[in-house]
């Protein structure tokens, strides 16, 4: 009989710990996108000078415009998980904005820009190079379990 029960309780207990991983996973996503917004607003300095050093051929203008609209966007995407409202919606919102970041940490590295990318303004020193490039993309695999599974 125990080991029947064993055998019942295991794969239950296993669904449950997955549960809660990929529920904390999902709130890490939403944290993460705050903090960085939030911290892009405070000091879009450093995200001007990488979108500079990045893309010099494109207007001015406009890159003060995508260092404007990134934040915010990141912040109201993780304030809709947070709520939980349109989570499918928000939670693709998140994974093309670290698919971007990804690919933005790639570029960076390719063409070997330096300084730091301002991504999470001047709180955490973020240079272009694997290290980024392994955390975004470990933000962006995150993102897109939680938009598979939830």
């Amino acid at each position: 009989m125990n080991f029947s029960l064993q055998k019942i309780t295991a794969p239950l207990l296993t669904e449950k710990i997955s549960h809660y991983l990929l529920k904390a996973a999902y709130y890490f996503i939403a944290i993460v996108l705050i903090a960085s917004g939030v911290l892009k607003i405070i000091d879009a300095g450093s995200l001007i000078a990488a979108l500079t050093s990045a893309f010099p051929f494109v207007n001015e203008n406009i890159r003060i415009i995508i260092s404007s609209l990134i934040p915010f966007i990141e912040v109201l995407t993780g304030i809709l998980l947070l709520l939980e409202i349109k989570k499918k919606e928000a939670m693709l919102a998140a994974v093309i904005l670290f698919g971007a970041f990804t690919l933005f940490a790639v570029y960076g590295f390719i063409f070997g820009i330096e300084g730091d990318c301002g991504c999470f303004g001047n709180a955490v020193e973020s240079s272009f190079g694997w290290g980024m490039i392994v955390r975004n993309s470990l933000f962006f695999i995150i993102a897109i379990i939680n938009l598979r599974l939830n």
